[in-house]
């Protein structure tokens, strides 16, 4: 049997579920302490940024060899979303990174912020940080959410 705190913090790595589904899981439905379901949805969520930093741009090269057509049309998507976007980034891609993964919108996370960064060629040593930032304040908010729906019903 794999410990539940083990099951929160692998939850917490999936895109779209990510903290926002793993904390409210980890303390409602497996009835965690707290600090355990928080540590283990925080940690869980932030495993895989260097993984996706380091693997998207030779998954990105792979494709150009693979598939040239569909290669074409992501580097047109991709210019395009740059182009959009560009100003926001360069002059504050941290703090957008940051905004981008507290906001509890759908799309919005950890692992959509981590594609910008590469997308957008924010130094991990920036990126990191900002995300990790980002997961931590959006935790919280879910934290207060979860803990405060529990003490209302």
């Amino acid at each position: 049997m794999i410990p539940a705190w083990i099951q929160v913090m692998c939850i917490a790595m999936l895109p779209v579920i990510e903290t926002r589904g793993a904390l409210p899981l980890g303390i409602l439905a497996y009835k965690l302490p707290t600090f355990v379901a928080f540590a283990a949805s925080v940690i869980g969520n932030l495993v895989p940024v260097p993984f996706i930093y380091l693997t998207l741009p030779i998954a990105l090269r792979s494709l150009e060899r693979v598939s040239p057509r569909f290669h074409a049309f992501m580097q047109t998507y991709f210019h395009a979303v740059k182009e959009k976007h560009r100003k926001s980034f360069e002059t504050a891609s941290a703090v957008a990174i940051f905004v981008f993964v507290v906001a509890p919108f759908p799309g919005t996370g950890m692992w959509t912020a981590t594609l910008l960064s590469v997308l957008f060629g924010i130094p991990f040593a920036v990126a990191f940080p900002a995300i990790a930032l980002g997961v931590l304040v959006s935790a919280l908010a879910i934290l207060a959410v979860t803990t405060g729906g529990i003490a209302l019903f």
